[in-house]
């Protein structure tokens, strides 16, 4: 072997050595694949290049990988792909939601001069009815009576307002139009250096005066007239008590709900037209419950009629007129609590200073005619079952004994006097239609006496003339 030969193998080594070492180190350092530059045209070219540089980067290069598509395997020996996970956008952030602050009712506009106040002598305050008051009405009149009845020398510790037909009810509503009619008349018939009422003052002395009269009126028997009905409803069997969707029931509860609120709120709710607006649906709901079991109390009158005319009175017709004449009696008690309540909302509205709507057919004058009018079927109906029941012959063989206990039975109730139970609910009909509303507008003007004693004492009131209500 030359020496030529062995250097040769040595040069070839040693730079197959530093073409791996190169190609190691780019792999490292770059995942990415790397592209070749080609050399320049023009370059010398070594004969013992081909051997030694350029076969090891022509092997290395993986250009031809990404220029070029592989070929797709067949159809069926195909991968199936990885699953993918779409990257979602991440949320957008809710619009930013501005609220604007609730702007607060305006108060009414105070009017400073509007009832003026009258001294009234001894002898007056003696003669007038006094209106029993409770411990937070004493003190509302003792505030309202603060700055306009500051003593002064001479003055008496008692004071009248007088109030036209109509006008007291509207300006314990706050009433602005009345209120200013009323400034505007004291204002042109008053001495000047008289001593007056603004209307906050006015409104709330008003207010508390007519719900003492109203609560000795009607607020206060309503409550007792609630209880009763209460009591009345809680006897009835459960599916008597839930005949219409139990709506009598609802009726009774809506009626003591609205009871109770005027008769423990009554200066606010008198100017509120919501709570006047749902009394009067209740009048009307009620009116529609009170028709709905008229109905069907005439329903039972015609199958007993049919009965009282059948040309044979035996044992079918004794238990079918037994069984009637009981459904007639069940019908009787719903409709005795319906009249009631019916009564008993309206009262209510007359209460609040409302009357009934012009209608062409008054609801309580119409129910009160025609529980009236079912009374008066209802006897001659009995007469004549009786009648009946007396000539009643039987299967003298079969069923004698159940034959004579359902005569026994329907000779016990026929003998029972008509009307007895429906008599309190005649007499509430009768009181509502005949009331009018709390100072309805007619008659002579009112008067109310007012004592504010001095100091932090509590004010007392009464009423020289009241406002003008029928009943």
């Amino acid at each position: 072997m030359n020496t030529g030969l062995i250097i040769a193998i040595v040069v070839a080594l040693v730079a197959v050595g530093l073409a791996w070492i190169l190609l190691k180190g780019r792999t490292r350092g770059d995942d990415r694949p790397a592209r070749l530059a080609p050399p320049p045209v023009d370059a010398p070219v070594d004969p013992a290049a081909p051997a030694v540089v350029v076969a090891p980067r022509v092997e290395a290069a993986p250009a031809p990988a990404i220029t070029q598509a592989p070929v797709p395997p067949p159809v069926s020996a195909r991968p199936a792909p990885a699953p993918t996970v779409a990257q979602q956008a991440p949320p957008r952030p809710p619009d930013p939601v501005t609220v604007a602050p609730l702007r607060p009712r305006p108060q009414a506009p105070v009017v400073e001069r509007v009832l003026v106040l009258e001294n009234v002598d001894a002898g007056e305050w003696e003669a007038a009815r006094p209106l029993t008051l409770s411990a937070v009405q004493k003190a509302a009149v003792a505030s309202a009576m603060t700055v306009a009845t500051r003593a002064r020398p001479g003055d008496s510790a008692v004071h009248a307002v007088r109030f036209d037909a109509g006008t007291a009810i509207r300006i314990a509503r706050g009433d602005v139009d009345v209120i200013r009619s009323v400034a505007a008349a004291g204002a042109a018939s008053s001495p000047k250096k008289a001593r007056w009422l603004d209307s906050a003052a006015a409104t709330a002395l008003v207010a508390t005066a007519l719900a003492a009269l109203a609560s000795e009126r009607w607020l206060d028997a309503l409550g007792d007239e609630m209880r009763d009905l209460k009591a009345s409803l809680a006897a009835l069997p459960p599916k008597l008590a839930a005949q219409g969707d139990g709506r009598l029931k609802t009726l009774v509860q809506d009626l003591s709900r609205f009871a109770r609120e005027a008769r423990d709120n009554y200066v606010s709710v008198i100017g509120k037209f919501a709570f006047r607006e749902r009394v009067g649906e209740g009048c009307e709901r009620a009116a529609a419950a009170w028709h709905e079991l008229v109905a069907g109390a005439d329903a039972a009158r015609q199958q007993l009629e049919l009965v009282a005319k059948s040309p044979r009175f035996g044992e079918v017709q004794v238990e079918r007129a037994l069984s009637q004449w009981r459904e007639l009696q069940e019908q009787e008690r719903l409709q005795e609590i319906a009249a009631r309540v019916l009564a008993g909302m309206h009262t209510l509205r007359l209460a609040l200073g409302d009357a009934a709507p012009g209608t062409a057919v008054d609801p309580l004058a119409s129910a009160a005619a025609a529980l009236r009018a079912s009374l008066d079927q209802d006897r001659d109906l009995s007469a004549r079952l009786a009648a009946c029941e007396k000539g009643a012959k039987g299967d003298p063989y079969v069923g004698r004994a159940e034959f004579e206990a359902n005569r026994a039975a329907l000779r016990k109730l026929l003998d029972k006097p008509i009307g007895e139970a429906m008599s309190l609910a005649m007499s509430r009909l009768r009181t509502a239609a005949a009331t009018e509303p709390l100072d309805a507008g007619a008659g002579a003007p009112s008067r109310l006496l007012v004592q504010s004693p001095p100091g932090e004492g509590a004010g007392s009131l009464r009423w020289s003339s009241e406002p003008q209500a029928g009943g």
